[in-house]
C-alpha cells in the first residue's frame, strides 16, 4: 500500500504530536509516512 507524508506545524512550537495514540514528535513535525486513511491526531 502507498505511504503519505503528514506535516504538522502549530503554535506555539514544541507542542507533542500525537497519532493514532502514539508519540511521533514535537512541532513541527514534517515528512512523517503514513499509510493512507483516517487518523486522530492530537497535541
Amino acid at each position: 500500500m502507498a505511504q503519505v507524508t503528514l506535516d504538522v506545524k502549530v503554535l506555539p512550537k514544541g507542542a507533542t504530536v500525537i497519532l493514532d495514540g502514539k508519540e511521533i514528535g514535537a512541532a513541527p513535525v514534517k515528512g512523517y509516512s503514513v499509510k493512507p486513511g483516517v487518523h486522530e491526531i492530537r497535541l
